[in-house]
């Protein structure tokens, strides 16, 4: 699509829900999430809409990916394991392993800018709130911090604010946004 919106394309066409869409680092692929098989799973396709592959296949709901900022891996939430949580795989699909282990829902997850951390948010307090966990070189999950403390539910902001750089790695303070 051009900046003025014309000469859009549509890249998907199926019966189901494609939703989440996340580019690649380079910008050569997307990867999102889609119910088309029953169920939410996460695929890739070329920026182009072309090679849409499954890179996740379970009964559970898998979806909202993001991509590393090395476009190697893809950090997504899946109820796989009863609740919400989050997961991080090679950006083939290969590799999928569970990073959070809590009672209540973590979700929407997306990789700090260094790539040295996850931001998700959770309902781990009661309301929703959002966290920065960090991630050793070998992926083993490391301190987690929660970043806000607000009466107000802070959801789907995560990742904004981390790619406007309001959510920085660099202080590990409580923000209050």
């Amino acid at each position: 699509m051009n900046a003025d919106g014309s000469s859009r394309l549509r890249l998907t066409t199926n019966s189901g829900i494609d939703a989440f869409p996340n580019w690649s680092p380079d910008g050569s692929k997307i990867a999102f999430g889609t119910d088309r098989d029953g169920n939410w799973d996460i695929y890739v396709m070329n920026a182009d809409g072309t090679s849409q592959t499954a890179i996740t296949d379970n009964a559970a709901h898998d979806w909202v990916p993001s991509w590393s900022p090395d476009g190697t891996k893809i950090v997504f939430a899946s109820t796989r394991d009863g609740n919400e949580e989050i997961y991080i795989m090679d950006a083939d699909g290969g590799n999928q392993t569970r990073i959070t282990n809590d009672p209540s829902r973590d979700m929407e997850a997306c990789w700090t800018p260094d790539g040295k951390g996850i931001l998700f948010h959770s309902e781990r307090t009661g309301t929703h709130e959002i966290y920065d966990l960090e991630i050793a070189h070998d992926l083993t999950p490391g301190t987690l911090t929660r970043l806000t403390e607000n009466e107000v539910e802070d959801d789907h902001t995560a990742c904004a604010k981390a790619v406007a750089g309001t959510i920085s790695r660099s202080s590990r303070r409580r923000f209050s946004l």
